[in-house]
């Protein structure tokens, strides 16, 4: 197992960044990896960043939490975002509420990597300038993110995961030992709190509603209307008949397509 600083280091001396930034959702990896790092930045005497992505999809608290979070291990915290307030609402009109692996890329994409683009583009000179993001990404989190390296580079940015061989233990006994904030969000289903695409079903609209009611009041009349076009509500996943009605599969004439609802609920392949 190697060492969050001695990762931490090799990612500075291979890539000289210009600039360096934990990407910060408030969640307990994200608040470990951004107290590791502050420390590091100290040791080293080196500038270090910390920056939030506002989704537009956050539960109520999440914004004075991280806010919190971040400044317990010593950052005063930016909030980037949202790249486009209406692009949920939009997409979900069209489409329904996602429930594939292939829609949580495309949440992905549009609500967070775009922002993360937006904070590279504001962080450099010069064209051939690096930024390197710190992140809380642990192999531990999922069987997907086994095999990841702790440094990879893509085309616009570099990233180091510190903490990538940590165990939940390890972790949470990280934050108890330095007496760090805890997320509140994700013992009620809602992750870190940072973003409800709820593309994997993990919490319903009433939860949503019991835990966080200002999201729900923006959620609940988009999801009437998403129900009327499209036959399933936030936090549901529609039938095998529906997905085979929507795919342009044909039906027997004069049988509803909607016989086998509430018989078949796929599970969602849920990530870290």
């Amino acid at each position: 197992m190697r060492k969050p600083h001695d990762l931490l280091d090799e990612a500075v001396k291979r890539w000289n960044p210009v600039k360096v930034i934990v990407l910060f959702s408030g969640g307990n990896d994200s608040v470990g990896t951004a107290h590791i790092a502050k420390a590091w930045a100290d040791l080293r005497g080196r500038d270090i960043s910390a920056a939030a992505i506002d989704t537009g999809l956050s539960v109520d608290g999440w914004r004075a939490h991280t806010v919190k979070a971040a400044r317990a291990c010593g950052f005063p915290l930016s909030i980037e975002g949202p790249h486009d307030p209406h692009f949920y609402k939009e997409q979900v009109l069209e489409h329904g509420f996602p429930y594939t692996r292939t829609a949580h890329r495309i949440m992905y994409n549009r609500l967070k990597e775009r922002v993360i683009r937006d904070i590279l583009r504001n962080s450099k000179t010069e064209r051939k300038d690096r930024v390197l993001f710190v992140t809380g990404i642990r192999r531990h989190e999922s069987p997907e993110r086994w095999d990841l390296n702790p440094l990879t580079r893509t085309r616009a940015a570099c990233y180091v995961n510190p903490i990538i061989d940590y165990t939940d233990e390890m972790r949470d006994q990280y934050l108890a030992d330095n007496e760090l904030p805890t997320n509140p969000f994700n013992q009620h289903g809602l992750g870190s709190g940072d973003c409800q695409c709820n593309w994997g079903a993990f919490v319903t609209l009433e939860e949503l509603k019991e835990h966080s009611p200002n999201l729900y009041a923006k959620l609940a009349p988009i999801d009437a209307e998403v129900y009327e076009r499209h036959g399933w509500h936030y936090g549901e996943v529609p039938s095998k008949a529906l997905r085979q009605v929507k795919k342009g599969q044909a039906i027997l004439p004069g049988m509803s397509p909607f016989l086998c609802a509430g018989c078949e609920r796929l599970d969602a392949e849920r990530v870290g």
